[in-house]
């Protein structure tokens, strides 16, 4: 028989593993897996292009691909690539020292899924602590929201800015048919050729992350279910 102090810490062991949320660990290394294949998926939609360029004609073709580290244009055989340190440099000097909008959207969405990549890795870091008893869940959940909102707040702005800004740059100099200084995808024939313009992997690869994230935010929360209060234990 077990003395008075002892059951009273056995009671006080058993209601303290009551209280205490059941981590259920396959959906747990499901969101963990999930979270690490959306930072994965962010460096790579980082180091990739976001938008390209194609005009083709009688003998000639003519691409381009934007990404955060500047554009790259091929035209035959022959292929350039510019900075947006250098793109800015040249605008400036053509301007009268005014800085260009277009690079200004590349800088932006790139801080923006940086900021997704850092609140994703703490939202792996907050869950595991958080399955240790360490952290309330809705400490996970929040970070993980603010991976969400980054990544998608990258994907969005980028969509919402990159025509306009690009329209800004050519002011007067944009010509008047369709182009991607009128819309942020299409298609156009003029004299000949044909051109069409949109956003390439690296946009869509941010939305897959976004994806993954919010898979991973549902597999969290659904491997920490709250803790049964002591009455219902009890009544149980």
């Amino acid at each position: 028989m077990g003395t008075p102090s002892a059951g009273m810490a056995g009671a006080g062991t058993q209601g303290a593993a009551t209280n205490r949320p059941a981590v259920n660990m396959q959906m747990a290394m499901a969101a963990t897996v999930c979270t690490v294949l959306a930072i994965v998926l962010i460096a790579v939609a980082i180091a990739t292009p976001w938008y390209a360029i194609s005009t083709a004609g009688s003998g000639f073709s003519l691409s381009s691909n934007s990404g955060f580290s500047g554009t790259s244009e091929t035209m035959g055989n022959e292929s350039h690539t510019q900075t947006w340190a250098n793109y800015t440099e040249e605008y400036k000097a053509e301007h009268n020292g005014t800085a260009p909008q277009l690079a200004g959207v590349y800088s932006t969405t790139m801080d923006l899924l940086v900021g997704g990549i850092v609140f994703a890795a703490l939202g792996i870091l907050t869950g595991w602590m958080a399955g240790q008893g360490k952290l309330k869940p809705v400490v996970p959940a929040l970070v993980s929201i603010l991976a969400l909102l980054l990544t998608l707040g990258g994907f969005g702005y980028f969509a919402a800015s990159h025509q306009a800004a690009m329209s800004a740059d050519m002011g007067a100099d944009a010509p008047p048919f369709d182009g991607p200084w009128k819309s942020f995808t299409g298609t156009t024939s003029q004299g000949g050729a044909t051109a069409a313009w949109g956003p390439a992997i690296g946009y869509w690869l941010a939305l897959g992350a976004a994806i993954l994230i919010i898979v991973s935010m549902v597999l969290g929360m659904r491997s920490m279910p709250m803790a049964k209060k002591p009455d219902e234990t009890q009544g149980a």
